[in-house]
């Protein structure tokens, strides 16, 4: 059996999915750290805050991607998310 090399956004993303919202925070959070201008790692986390209801938190994260991406098909998903927050 081959196993696919770690991936910390998919595990994030699966911490996510199961309801593992803290533990994906953390692990996007030591991603954030080693990789400052990435900006997936930046929309990911933000999803994840929206879900657990930290907005504040998540309109950061989403600002944080239109600066380093300020084009493209992330910089549209981050405009929508933007827009969705209602503090």
């Amino acid at each position: 059996v081959k196993y696919a090399p770690f991936n910390p956004l998919r595990e994030a993303i699966s911490l996510m999915n199961s309801g593992k919202f803290t533990e994906s925070i953390a692990m996007l959070d030591k991603e954030i750290k080693k990789t400052p201008n990435h900006p997936q790692a930046f929309y990911t986390r933000a999803v994840v805050y929206v879900k657990m209801r930290r907005y504040d938190l998540a309109a950061q994260d989403y600002k944080e991607v239109l600066e380093l991406a300020p084009t493209g098909p992330l910089s549209e998903l981050a405009k929508s998310g933007l827009s969705k927050i209602h503090f």
